[in-house]
């Protein structure tokens, strides 16, 4: 496994001279969230707020897609984001939407107990949206399961890593939004990244039957 810095590196490097395509994709999906929080409004009105939730969760599979499509962009298995994206929800809408919903339950309740459990539970299915889309056979229960067995080990560096990123997060933030154009891609990618590695890693031991 690399280090934080070493994954970062690759995304950049993987992203130089090819940043157009993954910008617009991010510029489409952030639309998609200002719509959402349009919505949503304050949090005052039930009804709007119920609305809210509702697109947030019919939107959460572009999200999923965009991770996909970025990582495969970065590996060169394609040379646009956008049309990847679109087919891929096309296709995964519905597995993506069950799989984002049983993901966001699990983070949710942990960080109700206690919000430490909720940020390693939030690490440890880190890999859901890639196992959805590369491992179509499995259920949508046996992909949270596999990210989870997967993750053993590797929790603290997915942590790190999306930590290493908290500076360009702020510096995207303080540009009134418009750097997180960059920044957003330039994470996912990393993340992608870091899924290949611990996928090659990973031995997947059947279960015996007794």
């Amino acid at each position: 496994m690399k280090s934080c810095k070493e994954y970062r590196e690759a995304a950049w490097n993987s992203l130089s001279g090819r940043w157009k395509p993954a910008v617009l994709a991010t510029l489409a999906y952030m639309a998609f969230m200002v719509v959402v929080e349009l919505i949503t409004g304050d949090g005052q009105n039930i009804g709007r707020s119920l609305i809210g939730l509702v697109v947030s969760l019919a939107v959460a599979p572009v999200g999923f897609a965009l991770y996909v499509a970025l990582r495969d962009y970065v590996l060169g298995k394609s040379e646009e984001v956008i049309n990847p994206v679109v087919a891929d929800v096309k296709a995964n809408y519905v597995r993506y939407l069950l799989g984002g919903l049983l993901m966001g339950v699990i983070i949710v309740v942990g960080c109700i107990l206690l919000f430490i459990p909720g940020i390693i539970a939030a690490c440890g299915l880190v890999l859901v949206p890639f196992i959805l889309k590369d491992e179509p056979e499995l259920g949508i229960v046996d992909v949270i399961k596999k990210s989870w067995a997967m993750m053993k080990g590797h929790k603290m560096q997915a942590f790190l890593l999306e930590l290493s990123f908290i500076g360009w997060m702020l510096l995207g933030i303080i540009t009134l939004g418009i750097g997180l154009l960059w920044v957003e891609p330039y994470m996912m990618s990393a993340i992608g990244l870091f899924y290949e590695d611990v996928k090659a890693e990973y031995v997947d031991v059947p279960e015996i039957a007794e």
